[in-house]
């Protein structure tokens, strides 16, 4: 599925950074265990985020607006806690987020004609990871490093992975066919 979006240079600067999907227990805030998105300020001024709007369904585009007065300043980071628990502190969006993966949208507004500002689609999350925005702005894997630059995790070279046994007609020994992979490096 393709999908189509104006960059609106008024916010082009703010930028969905670090999204944590599946904790368990690697981001600990105040005794509970909220997923969280961050964003970041990666221009040089600061910028009001009033009447933005943080969604992950686009038919439900009043699911988080930021509210009257929020700014971001230049190289700040705003976390946004991914849950409806309001008793500890801090900007809660009312909603979680799917570690079996899903969308995300930061949109200009909450209106009929929202212009799509940053998105990212994500798959099945690894429990206690996060995916952020490495220096050249790609996806990638990370430990959780709210409010700060993210860290990214190292992952095993891909080129050492080979097809270990592979099974074409299972009919006699089992059910399905299957193809097993092994890294010799691990």
């Amino acid at each position: 599925q393709s999908i189509t979006w104006t960059v609106k240079t008024d916010y082009s600067d703010i930028r969905l950074n670090e999204i944590l999907a599946r904790n368990l227990n690697a981001y600990n805030h105040e005794d509970t265990f909220p997923d969280y998105v961050e964003i970041v300020n990666a221009g040089n001024l600061s910028v009001l985020l009033e009447g933005l709007v943080l969604t992950d369904d686009l038919d439900r585009k009043d699911k988080f607006t930021f509210g009257a007065g929020m700014v971001l300043n230049p190289g700040e980071y705003m976390l946004l806690h991914a849950d409806s628990n309001t008793g500890p502190s801090g900007i809660h969006i009312g909603f979680s987020l799917d570690s079996e993966g899903e969308s995300l949208y930061l949109l200009d507004s909450a209106g009929e004609n929202a212009k799509i500002l940053d998105q990212v689609r994500f798959g099945l999350q690894i429990p206690n990871l996060s995916i952020g925005r490495n220096e050249e702005f790609q996806w990638v894997l990370g430990t959780p490093s709210p409010g700060n630059l993210n860290q990214q995790t190292p992952t095993a070279d891909s080129s050492a992975l080979v097809i270990n046994e592979w099974l074409a007609d299972g009919a006699f020994v089992y059910n399905e066919e299957f193809i097993e992979l092994y890294n010799p490096a691990l």
